[in-house]
C-alpha cells in the first residue's frame, strides 16, 4: 500500500503543470491503481480528506543538515506526520514519525540505503550528494499538503563542505542555497582524553584519541583512508575508502550487489602435498577474489594447520593411508580468519569448517569428496549415509555443502523444486544419489540456480580434452542467500577441475579484518654515527612522573631509530622470473580456446617442476650462505619458514578435548588466571630502611647491552636490542640518568607492568596447557635495568645459597649434579649400602611462587632494602596478554617470576632457599666422609638422598609442606622415585598418594639408574645425533670447503653424541658404542654407505681422512680428562669434589673385581706415568709415586700428563 503512494509522488510533481490529463481516483481504488500502473496507464491525484482542512503548506523554509558523513533537514514548525526518504518509507531507518511534542528532524548516512546518490564535477573539483526527503502530514497515506525536498550537500575534493542547498518541492520546486566561507580544520593525536596532551605514537593498551576539528557547525570533515602503523612492518586501517569508520560494531557495508558478498569456492586441486603445489595453488589464489576456498585431493600424507606469515590459514587433511587417494582441506583468507571457530577432518573425504556471525549466527562449510562411479557401491552408500548424518548434526544457521562429487545432476525433474532449471548434462547414477541427498538434507542446489553459458558452467575436463562435464557442487539450505554461483575460468593451477566459487550475502553484515601484515620479519639495522648524532640533537630532561618520563623517551628514542635505520637490501625472490613467464603462459593457454590440451598438459608439467627447483634452490642458497658466514643454521631455517602452527585443540578442565577458537580461547585465559592469581596467603615482608642506591653509571649500562643477544624480540614499546647496541656512550650517559631516576624513586615506569607471553611447547601432550612454557616478552629496557640490578645483588644472592643448589650460579653447572648422583650411584653399588633418589618435579615453579615469599627471601639474605623495594614495584600490578590467534587475551598477574627476565632464576632460588632452610635435615640422606647429603638442586630440579623409602616418605612430605607456604606444588605424576637392590621397603606415599617407582630416570638431560648401566644413555645419544645431523645435512651435502664442513660437524653433532660422557665410565663396549655411530654419521656425511664404500675400496681411516672429523673417544676422553682436573682444583667444598674422594669407612667393601669406576681410566694412566718414571734410564734419583689427584690440582702438570689429547 505504502509503495504505491510513493510511486504517485513522483507522478505529481512530473504532471503539477497539466492538471487536465489527470483522471479521478478514490481510496477505493487504490489497488486498482496498482494494477493500471503496472498496465502503463496514466494516474490521478489521490483525493485525500484533508481537502477541506485549511492548508498547512506555510510550514517555513526547512533548515538542511550537512553534517559529517550524513545529510538530512529540520522543519521549523512542529507537526504530527512523518518525515522519510523517497521510496524508502517501509525501511524504518528511512522514516522518522513526528509529533507536535518532537522536534521535526531526519538525517540519514551519506553511505546508507535511504537513496542518498553522488555526483561528481571536476570545474570546481566538488562532491554532490543528493536526496530526496518527503514531509507527510499523514501517518498513513499522502496528502496534497505534503511537501518534497531535494536536498543538495557539496564537498570540495580537499574533503571539507563548501555549500549546502535544497529544493523545495510542493509541485514545483524551489531552490534555495545555504553557503558560508570555508573554514580552517586540524588533525591531531591526543592521549587518555578527546582534550588530553598531543602525541606521535603510543604503546599497546594505551588509550588514544584521533581528533579531527572544524571551528563551524555548517560543515562537514570526512577523512578517507586512515592507517595506523605499529613499527614491524603492520598497518591497520581504521577509516576505509569511503571514509567509514572501521573501528565501530557496523562495519563496512558494500555499496553493490556484490560489492559485500562472501566468496565461497571449492577446488579439486589434484594434489597439494608439497610446497610448490602449495606455493601455486597460493599463487594462482592471490590472483583473485575469495574468502574460502574448499579443497579435495590434498594427498597430504598427514593432517596439518599452518597459518602464513600474511595471514592465510592452510587446513591440509591427510589422504588415505594404503593408496594416493583424497584428503581435503581448506583456504582461508587473511580478512576472515577472525570469524574461524574450529575446523574437523572427519575423514579423507570429509571436513568441517564453521565460521562464526555476529548475531549469534554461525556458518558450516562441509567440504566433500565422494567416490568416483567405479566405486564399490557399499563404499558410495557409506559416503552419503555419513554426509547424511554430519549435515543433521550440524545446528549452524547456514549450511553450505561443498566439493568434488563425481555426479552430474543435470535439470531439475517435475517435482524436483530443490534443483534449478539450468544444469549441465544429463544425470548419472551419482546424481540420483546427490538428488536423494538434497531431499533428505533439505538442501538446494546452487550451481542450476543461476542461467549460465556451458563454458562458464563446467568443472572438469577428461584426460584427452573433449569432455566437460560439471561434477563439483555447492549446495545450501538458504537459498536466498545466493547471488551467483559460477565457474572462474582464470584461475590455473594445474588440476583437470575448475574452480567454483559462490557470491553469498548473509543477514548480518560480516567484520572483515583489515589487517595488512608484511611478507615476514625483517631485520633492522641501525646506523651508529647517526643514531649518535640524533640522540645529541635532543633535548633529554627528566620528568617527575616516571610513567610520563618513560613515555616522552620512548617517543624520543622511536624517533631518533627512525632516523638511524638503514634501509634492507630486499631479499630474493623464491620465484624466478623465467618461472613467472611459464605460470602466465599456462594461465594464458587456460583462457585460450584455440590452445591443445597437449599444451596444456607440457604447461602444467613445466611449471610444476619449475616451481620446485625454485623453491629448493632458494632454500638451498640461503643455508649455504648462513654455513659460509658461520652464522645459525638454526635462525636461518627460522627465517625461511613462511609459517607458524597454530593450537588446533585443548583439553579442558573436565579432560574433554575442544577445537572451538572461542572455547580455547577461553579455556586458556580460565588456566593462566587461576595460575597466575595469588592463592597462598605470605605475610608482607618487613623492608627496613636503607640508604639512598648509589647512581647507575653508563659503564654498567654499557656492559648490560653488552651482555644482550643480538636480533632478539622486542617487547611491547618496540624498542629492539638491536638498536641499544647500536648506540653509543652518548645513549648510555641517558639511560643510566633515566634509571638513576627510577632507581632513586624506587618506582619504575607503568609500560614495563605490561608484557606480551608467547607458549613454548616442551614436551608431552600437545593438547594439554600445562606442558608449555608462558615466555613473557618484555621491554629491552625493563630487562637493561633488571640486568643492572641483578649484577649488584647476584654477589649476595650467591653467597647466601649452600654447595646443594647448582643452578644459575657461576662456576657450577648440570655436570656438577650429574657427576654427584652417577658417583653416588657407584659408591652405593660396590659398597652395598642401600640409597633411595626421589625425584621432585613442581607444577609450573617459575609461575607459582609467591611474590612476598620472593621479597621476604631478598630482605633475609641481606639484599639492600633500596633493591627490595624497587623490585616490590616491579612485580606490583602486572599483567600480560596471550594470544593464540586474533584476540589478546589480558591476564592478571599477582604471583610468579618472569620467565624471561634476566633476574627471575635469582629471586625463584632465593624463595626456594628460604622455604627449604627451615628444613631440619642435618641427619637426613647420605653420610660423606663426615658431613650427610640430603638434597641437590638445580632450580627446581630437586633430587632427595635417603637410606630407606621411609625416610624418603618423611623427606618428601616435609619439602612439600614448606614448598606449599610459598606456594609450589608438586607434580604427582612426574614426581618418581628410584632405589637399589640393597634398599627395603616397597612404597614412598605423598599425602596418601603413592609416587611411582622407575628403574631409570633422565635428570639434567642423562639417564640414570642404580646398575650404571650406560646402554640406555647411549642409545638416546644415538637418536639426539641423527636429530642434530638431520637438518646440518642441507648444508654439508653442498659445501665444497672440508674444514668448513668438519667445523659445522664437530660443533654440532659430536656435543650431542657425547653429552655427559665427562660422568660416564669407561668401557671398551662405550666407545666401541660410539664410534660405531660416529662412522655411519660419517659416511653419510660424506655420502657413503656399506656398500658404495666397499666398492670404493676404502677403509674407516680414508674416510676419517677426507672428512677431517674429530674421533669421539679422543674427544670423551679429552673433555673428561679436563672435567676430572676442574673438580680437583675446587677449593669451595663442593659435594662433587667431596664424593668423588669419599670412601665409606664404616662398611668394607666386598670381595671380588669391582665394576668399572668413574676414576679408573685416571688411574691406570698415572700407573703408566710413574712406572715409565720409574724405569727411566736419563732419572738419576726416583721421584715418589703420585696419585691422579694430587696430579690434577696442578693445571700445567695434569694438562702435560695427558698431552696427546690436546693435539
Amino acid at each position: 500500500m505504502l509503495l504505491i503512494r510513493s510511486l504517485l509522488v513522483g507522478v505529481l510533481f512530473s504532471t503539477a503543470k497539466s492538471e487536465d490529463d489527470l483522471i479521478q481516483l478514490t481510496p477505493n481504488t487504490l489497488n486498482q491503481a496498482r494494477f493500471l500502473k503496472l498496465q502503463r496507464i496514466p494516474l490521478r491525484r489521490l483525493p485525500t480528506r484533508q481537502e477541506r482542512r485549511k492548508s498547512t503548506g506555510a510550514v517555513g523554509a526547512p533548515i538542511l543538515i550537512c553534517g559529517e558523513g550524513n545529510m538530512g533537514i529540520v522543519v521549523n514548525h512542529p507537526f504530527n506526520g512523518r518525515i522519510f526518504a523517497s521510496h524508502r518509507e517501509k525501511d524504518p531507518e528511512c522514516m522518522q514519525y513526528v509529533t507536535t511534542n518532537t522536534l521535526p528532524r531526519f538525517t540519514t548516512s551519506l553511505e546508507g540505503n535511504c537513496g542518498v546518490w553522488s555526483r561528481k564535477s571536476l570545474q570546481p573539483s566538488t562532491t554532490d550528494f543528493h536526496l530526496r526527503v518527503v514531509v507527510s502530514f499523514s501517518y498513513e497515506q499522502l496528502t496534497e499538503e505534503d511537501k518534497v525536498y531535494d536536498l543538495t550537500c557539496s564537498y570540495t575534493s580537499r574533503n571539507v563542505s563548501i555549500g549546502a542547498y535544497y529544493d523545495t518541492v510542493n509541485f514545483v520546486a524551489q531552490p534555495v542555497v545555504n553557503s558560508s566561507h570555508i573554514p580552517v580544520c586540524h588533525y591531531s593525536l591526543r592521549k587518555n582524553t578527546l582534550d588530553g596532551p598531543r602525541t606521535q605514537s603510543a604503546t599497546i593498551g594505551q588509550l588514544v584519541y584521533h581528533r579531527w576539528s572544524c571551528p563551524s557547525s555548517d560543515f562537514a570533515f570526512k577523512v578517507y583512508r586512515c592507517y595506523v602503523h605499529n613499527g614491524m612492518q603492520q598497518s591497520y586501517m581504521i577509516i576505509n575508502d569511503s571514509g567509514t569508520s572501521l573501528i565501530s560494531d557496523q562495519g563496512d557495508k558494500g555499496t553493490t550487489r556484490h560489492g559485500d558478498c562472501f566468496m565461497l569456492c571449492t577446488y579439486n586441486a589434484r594434489t597439494v602435498s608439497t610446497n610448490a603445489d602449495l606455493h601455486a595453488l597460493l599463487e594462482a589464489a592471490g590472483r583473485i577474489k575469495f574468502h574460502v576456498i574448499a579443497l579435495q585431493e590434498t594427498k597430504s600424507k598427514k593432517s596439518e594447520v599452518r597459518q602464513l606469515n600474511d595471514g592465510t590459514l592452510i587446513i591440509r587433511g591427510e589422504k588415505f593411508p594404503s593408496r594416493n587417494v583424497g584428503g581435503v582441506g581448506f583456504v582461508v583468507h587473511p580478512s576472515v580468519v577472525h570469524l574461524v571457530d574450529s575446523h574437523e577432518i572427519l575423514s579423507p573425504r570429509l571436513a568441517i569448517l564453521r565460521l562464526h556471525l555476529p548475531r549469534r549466527k554461525s556458518i558450516s562449510i562441509i567440504n566433500c569428496y565422494s567416490p568416483t562411479l567405479t566405486a564399490d557401491e557399499s563404499e558410495l552408500d557409506t559416503f552419503y549415509e555419513r554426509l547424511e548424518d554430519v549435515i543433521h548434526n550440524e545446528k549452524s544457521f547456514y549450511k553450505f555443502v561443498v566439493g568434488d562429487f563425481n555426479a552430474q545432476l543435470g535439470k531439475a525433474e517435475d517435482d524436483e523444486y530443490r534443483i534449478g532449471r539450468f544444469g549441465l548434462g544429463d544425470r548419472n547414477e551419482n546424481g540420483n544419489r546427490l538428488a536423494g541427498l538434497l531431499s533428505a538434507a533439505r538442501l538446494f542446489h546452487g550451481n542450476s540456480v543461476f542461467m549460465k553459458k556451458d563454458h562458464r558452467r563446467w568443472t572438469w575436463e577428461s584426460p584427452n580434452g573433449t569432455t566437460h562435464t560439471e561434477i563439483d557442487h555447492i549446495l545450501t539450505n538458504r537459498r536466498w542467500c545466493l547471488l551467483d554461483v559460477s565457474v572462474v575460468p582464470s584461475f590455473c593451477c594445474g588440476s583437470d577441475h575448475r574452480l567454483l566459487r559462490a557470491k553469498i550475502r548473509f543477514s548480518c553484515t560480516i567484520e572483515k579484518n583489515v589487517c595488512h601484515r608484511g611478507g615476514g620479519k625483517r631485520a633492522v639495522v641501525y646506523d651508529g654515527a647517526v643514531l649518535e648524532k640524533a640522540l645529541s640533537e635532543l633535548d633529554w630532561h627528566i620528568m617527575e612522573d616516571p610513567t610520563e618520563d618513560y613515555d616522552l623517551l620512548l617517543q624520543k628514542l622511536q624517533a631518533c631509530a627512525e632516523r638511524a635505520s638503514t634501509p634492507q637490501t630486499t631479499n630474493l625472490e623464491r620465484i624466478s622470473i623465467a618461472t613467472k613467464e611459464l605460470l602466465e603462459r599456462r594461465r594464458a593457454l587456460r583462457l585460450d580456446p584455440n590452445a591443445s590440451h597437449i599444451e596444456q598438459l607440457v604447461a602444467n608439467a613445466c611449471c610444476r617442476r619449475a616451481l620446485q627447483e625454485d623453491l629448493q634452490k632458494h632454500r638451498r642458497k640461503k643455508i649455504l650462505e648462513a654455513a659460509e658466514g658461520r652464522r645459525s643454521l638454526k635462525k636461518c631455517r627460522r627465517d625461511l619458514r613462511d609459517h607458524n602452527i597454530p593450537l588446533t585443540a585443548l583439553l579442558n578442565e573436565e579432560g574433554i578435548v575442544t577445537s572451538s577458537r572461542r572455547e580455547m580461547e577461553a579455556i586458556t585465559e580460565r588456566f593462566y588466571t587461576n595460575l597466575f592469581r595469588s592463592s597462598v596467603p605470605v605475610m608482607n615482608p618487613n623492608i627496613p630502611a636503607g640508604d639512598e642506591p648509589p647512581r647507575i653509571l653508563p659503564a654498567e649500562v654499557r656492559v648490560a647491552i653488552q651482555s644482550m643477544k643480538p636480533s632478539t624480540a622486542p617487547g611491547p614499546d618496540r624498542i629492539s636490542a638491536d638498536l641499544l647496541r647500536a648506540g653509543g656512550h652518548h645513549l648510555h650517559v641517558i639511560l643510566a640518568e633515566h634509571m638513576s631516576s627510577y632507581l632513586r624513586k624506587e618506582r619504575i615506569p607503568n609500560q614495563w607492568r605490561t608484557s606480551r607471553t608467547v607458549l613454548i611447547h616442551k614436551k608431552g601432550d600437545r593438547e594439554d596447557l600445562r606442558n608449555y612454557r608462558p615466555i613473557c616478552l618484555l621491554s629491552v629496557l625493563y630487562k637493561l635495568f633488571t640486568k643492572i640490578i641483578l649484577t649488584r645483588i647476584s654477589r649476595t644472592l650467591d653467597e647466601a645459597q649452600p654447595q646443594e643448589q647448582a643452578g644459575f650460579r657461576q662456576g657450577f653447572s648440570c655436570m656438577d649434579n650429574i657427576q654427584t648422583v652417577s658417583r653416588v650411584i657407584e659408591v652405593c653399588r660396590e659398597y652395598r649400602l642401600p640409597l633411595v633418589l626421589t625425584f621432585v618435579d613442581y607444577e609450573k615453579a617459575f609461575d607459582s611462587v609467591e611474590t612476598n615469599a620472593i621479597l621476604s627471601a631478598l630482605v633475609d639474605q641481606g639484599v639492600d632494602a633500596s633493591y627490595v623495594r624497587t623490585l616490590a614495584d616491579c612485580y606490583r600490578q602486572c599483567s600480560t596478554t596471550v594470544q593464540l590467534f586474533q584476540r589478546p587475551i589480558t591476564i592478571p598477574i599477582a604471583k610468579g617470576v618472569r620467565q624471561g627476565d634476566t633476574i627471575s632464576p635469582k629471586l625463584f632460588t632465593a624463595a626456594l632457599q628460604w622455604a627449604m632452610k627451615s628444613l631440619n635435615w642435618d641427619e637426613r640422606g647420605i653420610r660423606v666422609d663426615g658431613r650427610f647429603l640430603s638434597n641437590l638442586r638445580f632450580a627446581d630440579d630437586i633430587v632427595l638422598f635417603s637410606r630407606s623409602t621411609e625416610e624418603a616418605q618423611a623427606m618428601l612430605n616435609e619439602l612439600n609442606e614448606v614448598g606449599k607456604k610459598i606456594g609450589l606444588r608438586m607434580n604427582r605424576t612426574k614426581t618418581k622415585f628410584m632405589k637399589n637392590a640393597f634398599c627395603d621397603g616397597e612404597r614412598i606415599e605423598l599425602e596418601g598418594t603413592q609416587i611411582a617407582e622407575t628403574m631409570s630416570y633422565v635428570y639434567l638431560g642423562r639417564s640414570l639408574n642404580m646398575e650404571n648401566d650406560l646402554k640406555e644413555e647411549l642409545g638416546r645419544r644415538r637418536r639426539a645425533a641423527w636429530a642434530a645431523f638431520g637438518p646440518l645435512r642441507e648444508a654439508t651435502d653442498q659445501l665444497t670447503d672440508h674444514e668448513l664442513r668438519a667445523h659445522l660437524f664437530d660443533s654440532t653433532v659430536l656435543p650431542a653424541l657425547c653429552y655427559a660422557a665427562e660422568t660416564w665410565s669407561d668401557t671398551a663396549a662405550t666407545l666401541k658404542s660410539l664410534r660405531t655411530v660416529h662412522r655411519a654419521l660419517e659416511r653419510c656425511l660424506l655420502r657413503y654407505n656399506r656398500r658404495t664404500q666397499l666398492q670404493a675400496g676404502l677403509r674407516s681411516s680414508d674416510l676419517r681422512r677426507i672428512s677431517r672429523l674429530h674421533d669421539p673417544a679422543e674427544y670423551v676422553s679429552k673433555a673428561k680428562h679436563r672435567w676430572a682436573g676442574h673438580i680437583m682444583r675446587r677449593e669451595d667444598d663442593r659435594w662433587t669434589r667431596r664424593t668423588l674422594e669419599w670412601i665409606p669407612r664404616e662398611t668394607k667393601r666386598p670381595r671380588g673385581r669391582p665394576p668399572t669406576r668413574w676414576a679408573d681410566v685416571f688411574a691406570a694412566r698415572m700407573d703408566q706415568l710413574n712406572a715409565q718414571l720409574e724405569t727411566s734410564q736419563n732419572s738419576r734419583r726416583r721421584r715418589p709415586r703420585c696419585s691422579w689427584m694430587t696430579m690434577a690440582r696442578e693445571r700445567i702438570e695434569w694438562k702435560r700428563c695427558w698431552g696427546p689429547h690436546d693435539k
